[in-house]
């Protein structure tokens, strides 16, 4: 699945929830070697976090 050396580099840097999503993700690409991105986003419950916008931007872009 993942070669070891990549495994204990990754651990280095992500959590154990990022770590087991990763090894899902690579699961599912193995074996399924098609997926649509919309369908794994209706599957997976994982909240999506945008950036929130800078200060300067939101100044910069107010109306009136």
């Amino acid at each position: 699945m993942l070669p070891v050396f990549y495994q204990t580099h990754l651990e280095k840097y992500l959590s154990q929830a990022q770590m087991i999503t990763l090894k899902l993700l690579i699961w599912l690409l193995q074996n399924q070697k098609q997926v649509k991105i919309e369908r794994l986003a209706a599957t997976l419950p994982l909240p999506i976090q945008l950036p929130q916008p800078s200060s300067s931007y939101t100044t910069f872009f107010k109306p009136g």
